[in-house]
């Protein structure tokens, strides 16, 4: 009998320290939830790295919203660790966005 396995909890996958978060990217996506889904930073950051489009075939980020200071600061952090360990980041952004909630 095959078992389904259950979606992770987005709150358990961000605290485990077992796991090798990077760090830069993981703080532009916790700054990213004071915003609405489709404005998240985060989400604009996943379309620059090609990643909404492999992973959903369209941008994620509206476009909508204009980025202040400190966003472009987490997000010019973010794309220079990506820049740096592109597969760990796409990897990681997969298991993150793999998670329930």
């Amino acid at each position: 009998m095959e078992t389904e396995t259950q979606p992770q909890d987005i709150w358990v996958f961000l605290e485990d320290e077992t796991k090798k978060h990077p760090k830069r990217t993981k703080e532009l996506f916790e700054w990213s939830l004071n915003y609405d889904h489709k404005d998240r930073p985060f989400n604009l950051f996943l379309d620059i790295i090609g990643y909404s489009d492999d992973n959903y075939g369209h941008p994620m980020y509206d476009g909508t919203t204009r980025l202040g200071y400190v966003e472009a600061d987490y997000l010019g952090k973010a794309l220079m660790e990506w820049a740096n360990k592109p597969q760990q980041i796409e990897a990681w952004g997969t298991e993150l966005m793999s998670c329930e909630g």
